[in-house]
């Protein structure tokens, strides 16, 4: 068959085992053969068949040794193998991989530009081989290394990677914007760079960067956008620094945008500011007439802006489009937030009314006093028993299901007082001292017990259920 060159039709019928295979010997030939006649079959034949038919060593040296008389195409494919030496390499390398010779197969794939790289460095955990080759995976290609990068940064420190792509801005920027994007604490040394690498190549994210951002070096990151006549993220960079009033001025003259200049204040919690946007419109009848819009809008009545304070200071004879409409929306939108107001205060009165009487309800029922309840001071009965002697025929009985002899409670306040005495721990609890807890409630009883389970201190408020205590004659 070699010899009629029909050897190339018997390939695909050829035993490759498990449980029948051919002598080593007749893989060899076929091989050999398909080296000088078919290199795409040759190619399949090494990437399908076990390394264990044939010797894997004698094929890298008469691969070699063919490759070795062809000439380098000009221009490689970097996805097909279409020319011999190509072919041959590609056919190289499936050997190397074989052979475990990982260096040497790396090497030829990215001579051959081949994209299936990254699944050979996955494939074989070559992470460490990347390191030092960063700049030509990315021109290879740059998402998947990107990707690669990213997923592996134990394996990849940012730090290396960053000394391996200075000089390209481009790629620096996409690295650390995917890494960004994945795990913003990973990269956080670098935010400062990344603001100048932002306002370089992508200039309408550096916004959403500077929000999202908690490493950045305000002072800096201003110059910069100063520098790139960056107004929007000037403003959020100066809010950040605190300098609302520069920032609120830069809003008006630069952009003119009143909606904008509200959003401003709004977000930084500071009333103070509606004045100046007053003093700042006043300047211009267009934006005398934008802020008039805006308190037209349901939305602008709710605000904090006076629109009788804004009226009585505009500068009389000047001519503002639109006035009498918008003053007509203005006196109708704050009816209707009047209303608004109003039925939401009587919702709230009638909820306070209900639950005052639900409060009141909760002070006039009955305490249940169990037949063995025991005093929390003596731990005596109640009730005292014939024949004892009777420490007292009151008992204070609290909501919280304690109760004390009337005399055991004032012998135990006095002493806490009086001599400042404070109880033991309980668990390691603080305990209050009565006095501070008493008055801190308003009461003049309260359980003792409860008051060192937890250290309340509230302000001072009428009598809490939870501590007041009811009398009980015998």
């Amino acid at each position: 068959l070699e010899k009629a060159g029909q050897l190339r039709w018997v390939v695909s019928y050829l035993p490759t085992g498990p449980a029948f295979i051919l002598s080593m010997h007749t893989y060899k030939v076929v091989l050999s053969y398909l080296i000088k006649t078919d290199h795409h079959a040759f190619v399949h034949c090494l990437k399908t068949w076990q390394p264990s038919l044939y010797s894997t060593h004698d094929m890298i040296q008469e691969v070699q040794q063919r490759r070795s008389t062809l000439k380098p195409p000009a221009k490689q494919s970097g996805v097909e193998a279409s020319d011999p030496y190509t072919s041959l390499s590609l056919a190289l390398a499936t050997l190397y991989e074989h052979e475990q010779q990982y260096a040497r197969a790396l090497k030829l794939y990215l001579e051959l530009n081949r994209s299936d790289v990254f699944d050979f460095i996955q494939r074989h955990s070559l992470f460490d081989a990347v390191a030092d080759k960063v700049m030509a995976f990315m021109d290879l290609n740059r998402d998947r290394t990107l990707q690669l990068l990213v997923d592996n940064v134990d394996r990849l420190p940012v730090e290396h990677v960053i000394s391996q792509l200075e000089g390209n801005s481009g790629y620096e920027h996409l690295y650390l914007d995917r890494l960004f994007k994945t795990d913003a604490k990973r990269g956080a040394a670098y935010h400062n760079r990344q603001v100048e690498l932002y306002a370089e190549h992508e200039p309408e994210c550096l916004l959403m960067f500077l929000r999202s951002s908690e490493n950045i070096n305000w002072k800096a990151a201003l110059q910069i956008c100063r520098a790139k006549s960056m107004i929007r993220e000037q403003v959020f960079v100066m809010g950040r620094m605190g300098d609302t009033h520069n920032a609120l001025k830069l809003i008006m003259t630069k952009l003119g945008d009143v909606k904008e200049a509200v959003r401003f204040i709004m977000e930084h919690h500071d009333d103070d500011l509606f004045d100046l946007l007053i003093e700042l419109c006043l300047k211009s009848a267009n934006l005398i007439s934008d802020l008039l819009e805006h308190l037209a809008s349901v939305e602008g009545a709710m605000r904090t802006i006076d629109p009788l304070v804004l009226i009585h200071k505009i500068p009389s004879g000047i001519k503002i489009p639109g006035l009498r409409d918008k003053l007509v929306k203005i006196v109708h939108n704050n009816s209707l937030t009047k209303v608004l107001k109003d039925g939401c205060r009587d919702v709230l009165q009638k909820d306070l009314v209900a639950l005052e009487r639900d409060l009141f309800t909760g002070h006039a029922q009955a305490i249940k006093v169990k037949p063995a309840a025991r005093c929390m001071s003596c731990n005596d009965t109640l009730k005292p028993r014939q024949g004892q002697y009777e420490k007292s025929a009151n008992v204070l009985m609290f909501h919280c299901g304690h109760a004390y002899h009337i005399g055991c409670y004032q012998q135990q306040v006095s002493m806490m007082l009086t001599a400042k005495v404070r109880p033991m721990d309980i668990k390691g609890i603080e305990r209050f001292d009565v006095r501070d807890f008493l008055a801190s409630y308003g009461v003049k009883s309260a359980c003792l017990h409860c008051s060192t389970l937890k250290k309340l201190k509230p302000k001072k408020s009428p009598t809490s259920p939870a501590f007041e205590s009811r009398t009980f004659q015998d």
